[in-house]
């Protein structure tokens, strides 16, 4: 969650305002690492959905997807925080 929680005040703040498509496909590839190195079941579904949206040029759905991130980041708290 350190690494999410600083990308998300590295990158995000900003990116979800810009949209650059060169910092979006960067920010995706980030994501995608941390999905593979901590391999939990929203992460990785909030990597493929913004690597396939970006695959795809989804410009009606990029922004909405890349403004989840912070609620992604919430979630994966929560799922953290609950007993096993």
């Amino acid at each position: 969650l350190t690494e999410l929680k600083q990308l998300q005040t590295t990158q995000w703040d900003s990116l979800r305002h810009t949209l650059v498509l060169d910092e979006l496909e960067e920010f995706a590839a980030h994501i995608q690492q941390l999905a593979i190195a901590y391999p939990h079941p929203l992460l990785k579904t909030y990597a493929t959905h913004l690597a396939q949206q970006l695959d795809d040029f989804d410009w009606d759905q990029l922004p909405k997807t890349v403004n989840e991130f912070e609620a992604i980041i919430t979630l994966l708290e929560q799922s953290l925080e609950e007993p096993t």
